[in-house]
């Protein structure tokens, strides 16, 4: 009896365990599938993720780390696009609702790496969307008087008397857009986004730099960029950010609308920084002999996807 008994606690254990799992709850299924990843077992994750969505369909994190795994390591563009897709149409179940914005970067640098750039424009501006101080039409006449003091007075004059505040994620759609929109030779547009990116990068980093400095004062950008960088969490933030390319294209930009002494002042500052990447090259071609980069080719039959119900 006893043997018997054995026996069939043998052949049972595997289904009890089994029944254990499937009443494990979705995120413990998810944390599982992470840990898969990180062990680079992408094939296991991948089947964990899909396990935690049909336990929980309305689980936009897995959506999103599966499209990471199809993109990033599989390099399964179209597979990634789906599952990026998938997580904007369930973005209101995010537990941290700024995740949203994470999943349209990817998606936006997903397009980009695809050149396709009209979903990618429009990935970029929905993002910019959710900028109160840009997108709103009442502050139509604020954008205008950015662009006009910045070419009348340039950017010292223009930072002493604004500031602006920014999440990173519409930071960096202002600065992608503006890049974009110059390299389509929409110049007046292009200013106006990198002016906006510049400017809450700045403020942000002006605020966090005066709570150890409270009487800190801005006096002209070359100085106050070589003040943060004495600070490493800022130095970390603003090279996060990219804030030489933002510099970069604002100096480009401003030289393509007529403004060669701004431009100028702008790629001496690059070049007389102690940042040594692409643009501190670039920035020397340019202070050599300027010039405007070559459009970007758009193919005609692109036409901008109906994106509005995923992302807004």
């Amino acid at each position: 009896m006893k043997k018997t008994a054995a026996i069939l606690l043998l052949f049972c254990l595997p289904l009890l365990l089994y029944a254990q799992d499937k009443t494990e709850p979705a995120w413990v299924v998810f944390q599982k599938a992470k840990s898969f990843a990180n062990q680079r077992e992408y094939g296991k994750a991948i089947e964990y993720f899909k396990e935690a969505l049909t336990m929980q369909k309305d689980y936009p994190e897995a959506e999103m780390a599966i499209a990471d795994i199809y993109w990033q390591i599989e390099g399964e563009f179209q597979l990634a696009e789906r599952h990026y897709q998938k997580a904007l149409e369930k973005k209101n179940f995010f537990e941290i609702p700024n995740q949203k914005y994470e999943v349209m970067d990817k998606l936006g640098d997903l397009y980009l790496s695809w050149q396709r750039y009209f979903e990618y424009q429009h990935i970029q501006q929905s993002i910019i969307s959710d900028d109160q101080d840009y997108n709103q039409r009442e502050f139509q006449n604020f954008r205008d008087a950015y662009y006009m003091l910045y070419m009348d007075k340039g950017f010292d004059q223009l930072f002493r008397l604004f500031r602006l505040s920014g999440y990173p994620q519409v930071i960096k759609a202002h600065r992608e857009l503006g890049w974009f929109l110059y390299r389509s030779g929409q110049y007046k547009e292009a200013l106006t986004n990198l002016l906006f990116s510049l400017v809450q990068l700045l403020s942000e980093s002006f605020e966090y730099f005066r709570e150890f400095f409270p009487l800190y004062e801005y006096r002209t950008l070359n100085i106050f960029l070589k003040d943060l960088y004495a600070n490493q969490d800022i130095a970390s933030y603003l090279d996060q950010q990219d804030v030489y390319k933002t510099l970069y294209y604002l100096a480009a930009t401003s030289y393509a609308l007529g403004k060669n002494e701004l431009s100028k002042e702008i790629f001496r500052l690059i070049q007389g920084s102690a940042y040594r990447g692409k643009y501190y090259a670039l920035a020397g071609r340019q202070l050599n002999k300027a010039f405007i980069e070559d459009l970007l080719f758009i193919e005609k039959k692109e036409v901008k996807p109906n994106l509005d119900a995923l992302v807004n």
